[in-house]
Formats: structure tokens, C-alpha cells, sequence
């Protein structure tokens, strides 16, 4: 039987590595621009990084 102390370090490893994955990083970095393109109103600069972030969260490395 696991301990307390199992299950929430197996439930802490398992948000980890889900946060931390590539395609959760790309998919991070993806909103960040396109939050950044939305707040300044520049989104010819932001954009098209947001787009290759995407695919690369969509598609993987």
C-alpha cells in the first residue's frame, strides 16, 4: 500500500513532467507571444513566432 508521501510525490513527478515536456513548453511559448502580440498591438513581430511555436507544440521537435 502506498503512503501519502508516494502519492503525492508520484502526482507531483507526473504535473512535472507534463509541464515540462517539449510540446508543453512550445505550447507555452506559443501563448506568451501571442499574449505579447495582443497586449502591444504589434502582432507582426510576435506573431510569427507564436505560429513556429505551435506547429512545434502540435507536431513535436
Amino acid at each position: 500500500m502506498k503512503t501519502l508521501k508516494d502519492t503525492l510525490t508520484h502526482a507531483l513527478r507526473t504535473v512535472a513532467g507534463a509541464a515540462l515536456c517539449h510540446r508543453g513548453l512550445y505550447g507555452q511559448l506559443s501563448g506568451c507571444h501571442g499574449y505579447a502580440a495582443y497586449a502591444t498591438g504589434k502582432p507582426e513581430i510576435y506573431l510569427p513566432m507564436a505560429a513556429l511555436y505551435a506547429v512545434l507544440a502540435l507536431r513535436g521537435p
